[in-house]
């Protein structure tokens, strides 16, 4: 199945997750004019998830589609899981190929596992996609999102045979998260998500569940990673995903930290600096106390192996949408904003 501009074939089908009944989807872009050559290849793991009372499915949505067609344009090759239970979304969009949206299932009904079986699914993905003869094993990336992020971080920890993995605005400590998102948001907001927990519902409750799929817990099994460069990514400004627990997570994990001006120039400053950017202590001290550079972003040349950015956010961001480009999930190149990102790919992977 080829994209309307004939530049990117797509491939989907699906696999088996041991211990899961119904089958994974994935869905692939590669870009035609490719050549023969093993391909370098882009694992992208989506944001979002499906709760007991949603329903329609959350899986892949148009925004990942055209991020798939996008990414395979400039020479790799996209590789994404719809997780368990989940399939395409067709929210309208004429980007989506309707072929597609007729060969994958909706969603099964069931809620999602959040950060803890789409791990596994996504392990299994990375090794069939490892597998194939067109892959080029040794020039994998990972990116995920949101939810995506933290699946990221937890197939780190667990294992996953990438090169490099960046977290975009991925929970790192869930605990701290549904703490901060009762009192941001109310008790009853929050209960709908006591359920992916095994809470029933109780915001009490699932204390022992949220911590077992919490980064944090396992920051040493990411940090022993000798063989994976780690970018983590956080909004100053979200709401919905707290920067203090990345922040917290990039302590353990002894990144190099900077803090990305928010005017356009995608360069970092000093805490209190030229542009008057701070990190209030008393907002975040997680962030406040970490160490942060005072030279641009990647001016060590990325030879390190564990990053943090912390974007300084615009007034109205709340989970990264209005601060990087729409639509989600970002490009790295596609504004100045993305540069340093689009920097520490070029540096891994080339051009």
């Amino acid at each position: 199945m080829t994209s309307a501009d004939g530049l990117i074939e797509y491939e989907y089908g699906s696999y088996d997750v041991p211990g899961v009944e119904h089958p994974v989807y994935g869905v692939m872009c590669h870009p035609i004019d490719a050549g023969t050559a093993p391909l370098r290849t882009v694992i992208w793991n989506h944001g979002g998830l499906r709760t007991p009372t949603d329903t329609t499915n959350i899986g892949l949505t148009s925004a990942d589609l055209d991020w798939c067609h996008d990414m395979a344009a400039r020479h790799w090759r996209v590789a994404m899981s719809t997780y368990r239970y989940l399939g395409v979304t067709n929210d309208g969009s004429l980007s989506i190929p309707s072929e597609l949206i007729a060969s994958i299932p909706s969603a099964l009904g069931r809620p999602s596992e959040f950060c803890l079986g789409e791990v596994t699914d996504v392990l299994r993905w990375t090794e069939i996609v490892r597998a194939r003869s067109d892959t080029n094993d040794n020039e994998m990336l990972m990116i995920g999102g949101s939810h995506g992020g933290c699946v990221t971080l937890r197939a780190v920890e667990q294992g996953a045979r990438v090169k490099a993995a960046i977290a975009l605005a991925g929970p790192a400590d869930f605990v701290a998260w549904y703490d901060d998102g009762v009192a941001r948001f109310g008790a009853a907001a929050i209960d709908q998500w006591a359920p992916h927990f095994g809470g029933g519902g109780s915001i009490l409750a699932p204390r022992d569940a949220l911590t077992a799929r919490s980064a944090v817990r396992m920051a040493v099994d990411i940090e022993r990673r000798n063989d994976v460069k780690v970018m983590l990514v956080a909004s100053f400004g979200d709401i919905f995903v707290p920067p203090k627990t990345v922040c917290q997570l990039a302590g353990l994990l002894g990144t190099a930290n900077y803090f990305v001006n928010s005017d356009g120039l995608g360069e970092p400053v000093e805490p209190g600096g030229p542009t008057g950017l701070t990190i209030p202590a008393e907002a975040y001290p997680e962030c406040s106390a970490l160490s942060w550079a005072t030279s641009a972003s990647g001016s060590d040349g990325w030879t390190g192996n564990r990053y943090f950015m912390l974007y300084q956010s615009v007034v109205g961001d709340t989970h990264g949408q209005t601060f990087w480009p729409t639509p989600w999930p970002l490009m790295p190149g596609d504004s100045t904003m993305d540069a340093p990102l689009g920097a520490f790919i070029t540096a891994i992977f080339g051009d």
